[in-house]
């Protein structure tokens, strides 16, 4: 309601009060380590997948061979969530081009109990 309010004119200062100063809270950045490259889980969607700070440009022209979600959770890079079997953890290149954790038809999130902020990695072919 407030955006349709606020798209008819709605003077803002009607509804808010304006921030005397704004925190910034950088992201955490990938790190490249040889054949694999470090991330973060940095947020989840409203189904449950994990999103991390690895993008495509993170990862090049390498081929992807497995992914860990730290400390023993093993997927595999699929193109669809459908290509997962129920167990089975997978990860995808999102619509903004950085990769998703995920499991079929399963939160990520509540699956493993997570809380953001966990290690990915990312091993490449050789």
């Amino acid at each position: 309601p407030v955006a349709a309010r606020l798209a008819t004119g709605l003077d803002p200062a009607q509804i808010a009060s304006q921030m005397e100063h704004l925190t910034e809270l950088p992201l955490p950045l990938p790190t490249c380590h040889g054949l694999s490259v470090e991330g973060t889980l940095v947020a989840f969607d409203r189904f449950g997948n994990g999103i991390t700070n690895i993008s495509q440009g993170d990862i090049g022209t390498g081929v992807i061979e497995k992914v860990y979600l730290q400390p023993s959770h093993e997927g595999v890079l699929v193109d669809h969530y459908s290509e997962l079997d129920a167990e089975q953890m997978g990860a995808l290149w999102n619509s903004d081009g950085v990769l998703e954790l995920t499991y079929y038809c399963a939160s990520l999130l509540e699956r493993l109990n997570l809380d953001g902020g966990e290690r990915v990695r990312v091993f490449l072919r050789a």
